[in-house]
């Protein structure tokens, strides 16, 4: 998985068509006449020492210095054509970015700069295989002209040998001649040398493919692990994705089987990182995974794997049919067993209200279907094996929320009987969850079921009342937030209960998609936003002028707060990571309040006087009238 994690997919694909085309045509076009060229050279070489053994020795050495020159130039040769390589792997690799990317680059209008950061690519790719090209060119015509100057080299000295009478005429013209055939043998051999190092650049780097060797592999005495009866441990682990940060750290749990658990925190304190280490993507690098008093690291990959399913945020379907991507989750499963897991995903009425059922085939990673549809699908795929462990990794956070609601009853059914690990930046369910583990910057902090951990007042009990205090209608297309859940925004916690209903009513829901770009450093600050539902993140420009990522808001977080009472430029960049909920409430709209209620407008002028540090604000303007 690492591999994978460091190499973009037009690396790998390139191993695969460039590279191997190389080979490919090196080995069908050209290694069959250099063979045949290099066995005549030899043969050559035999005869023309039977004939004349000083002209004979003199041709050698010739083609010794034409090998040498041609040596001269390969290695250049060899390291231009690695690069040229490297480069048309980066250019695959933006391609088929650019094209699974195409709703982002219309929607902010990026065409163009993808244009030009792509016309700086070709041109490097084209500098780079020119000169690639031409020193696979001098590999050529090196030795070619080397030859056949010592060529004419060894004629003269003949013809000096004849005029002497240490040879005869016949001779002169038999060893000439075979000379010339041998000449030809080595032009023709070196016109394959460019071939060759085309085809040898990309044989090392397929042999590189070739050679990666992957950080989990079973052991020899690796046993076979029986269906889960006991429990899960995590033992002091501690692990890392690179030496230089650490993801887990001195992490212990249990979680017996048959239970549901949450693992909940920031984005990346690492939640997810615990499900790899249970699926064994990866092996801790101190410490210890255990299932049933049996350290991963002695079981066979398979059989751990046999026993769990998954189902993510985003899951990949496969460009083939329903019926087929159901069945991958247990390839021997019949019709009836396909279907029986449809209906326990809730989506067997919509498949067969589809043209061909499920025989339709989804599309490029399944995007003849919704979202919806496809975690359900994801679903049907994860229970067809029938798992005693089902892991879910934020697999309702990326839908809307009707959709997320109708997930998740369909999950709550099917955990049933089951080991469910969760992982979710959503509390919803948490009451109901058997325990709750909370982490923090790779440690786990707390842990409990739903109320102890409210009793404690840490981490968990912050996350779950930002999350509290809003009320969706519609399927998500309309939002409230009740009047007490403002008192945690900073600006407006002075305000007594009459007040803060007043604002409360003032706000407006606003939906947006994935990749929407909120607001942008630099633009005037008139709104105040929280996130209903919903990841953003947030960036500002360096002084180079380079975009540095600050945080990533989740639910229950605010940003703009200030323009509720002052214009100011925005200081950061706000972009969509899913689709989103936001209640906002205009600047305009809230002085007009305050302007109306001189006790509300004093509890603002104070807390802002003590947040900004300043005795003249705002709310003074506003005096003016000019609001």
């Amino acid at each position: 998985m690492s591999y994978y994690f460091r190499v973009s997919a037009g690396e790998v694909t390139s191993r695969f068509t460039t590279d191997l085309a190389s080979v490919e045509n090196t080995v069908q076009l050209t290694m069959l006449p250099a063979i045949k060229n290099f066995v005549m050279v030899i043969f050559g070489l035999v005869i023309l020492f039977a004939l004349e053994w000083k002209l004979a020795l003199f041709s050698l050495i010739g083609l010794y210095f034409s090998y040498k020159a041609g040596e001269r130039v390969e290695e250049p040769a060899f390291s231009a054509d690695a690069r040229a390589k490297d480069q048309q792997s980066e250019i695959n690799a933006v391609l088929q970015e650019t094209v699974h990317a195409q709703p982002v680059l219309k929607i902010f209008r990026l065409q163009n700069m993808v244009m030009e950061r792509f016309k700086h690519q070709i041109v490097a790719f084209f500098r780079t295989t020119a000169r690639a090209t031409y020193l696979s060119y001098l590999t050529e015509q090196v030795p070619n002209q080397s030859i056949e100057l010592f060529g004419l080299l060894t004629i003269g000295a003949g013809a000096f040998l004849t005029f002497y009478g240490y040879l005869s005429i016949g001779e002169l013209v038999a060893f000439q001649f075979l000379l010339s055939e041998l000449i030809g043998a080595v032009q023709e051999f070196t016109w394959s040398v460019p071939h060759l190092i085309r085809a040898a650049g990309g044989m090392n780097r397929i042999q590189q493919f070739l050679d990666e060797k992957p950080e989990v592999i079973d052991a020899e005495d690796a046993l076979s692990l029986d269906r889960p009866s006991r429990e899960i441990v995590f033992q002091d682990v501690t692990f890392g994705y690179n030496p230089a940060r650490t993801n887990l750290n001195q992490v212990s749990f249990t979680i017996p089987v048959s239970r549901s658990v949450l693992l909940v925190g920031p984005s990346g304190c690492g939640k997810s990182t615990v499900l790899s280490l249970l699926m064994r993507f990866y092996d801790p690098k101190s410490g210890a995974v255990m299932m049933d008093g049996r350290d991963l690291r002695q079981v066979r990959q398979d059989s751990l794997r046999r026993h769990m399913s998954v189902v993510l945020q985003e899951n990949f379907l496969f460009n083939t049919t329903i019926r087929e991507n159901i069945r991958l989750g247990k390839q021997d499963a019949t019709d009836e067993e396909v279907e029986a897991a449809a209906k326990a995903a809730q989506i067997h009425d919509i498949i067969m209200k589809l043209p061909d059922g499920y025989d339709m085939v989804v599309g490029e990673r399944g995007g003849r279907l919704s979202g919806g549809q496809r975690q359900r699908l994801a679903i049907a795929r994860a229970l067809i094996a029938d798992p005693p462990i089902l892991l879910l990794d934020e697999a309702t956070s990326a839908l809307d929320p009707a959709t997320a609601d109708s997930i998740n009853q369909v999950l709550e059914k099917v955990a049933l009987g089951r080991t469910v690990i969760s992982v979710t930046h959503r509390l919803e369910a948490a009451p109901r969850a058997d325990s709750i583990l909370v982490f923090q910057e790779g440690r786990l902090i707390e842990s409990g079921r739903h109320e102890e951990l409210l009793k404690m007042g840490g981490l968990y009990a912050q996350l779950w009342h930002k999350q509290s205090g809003f009320v969706l209608h519609d399927s998500g297309n309309r939002a409230e937030i009740e009047p007490g859940r403002l008192r945690h925004i900073p600006v407006l916690s002075g305000l007594d209960e009459e007040s803060l209903k007043s604002v409360a009513e003032l706000f407006v829901t606003e939906r947006y998609p994935e990749g929407r770009l909120i607001v942008h450093e630099g633009d005037p600050g008139d709104r105040f936003y929280i996130i209903v539902r919903g990841r953003v993140r947030v960036t500002r420009k360096d002084a180079a002028g380079t975009e540095q990522q600050l945080a990533v808001l989740e639910d229950g977080d605010f940003f703009g707060e200030i323009a509720l009472v002052r214009n100011v430029p925005r200081t950061a960049t706000i972009q969509t990571l899913s689709d989103c909920i936001f209640l906002s409430l205009a600047g305009e709209h809230f002085l007009r309040l305050l302007l109306k209620n001189e006790d509300i407008r004093e509890v603002i002028e104070e807390t802002l006087t003590e947040r900004l540090g300043s005795q003249a604000t705002i709310l003074e303007k506003t005096g003016t009238g000019n609001n």
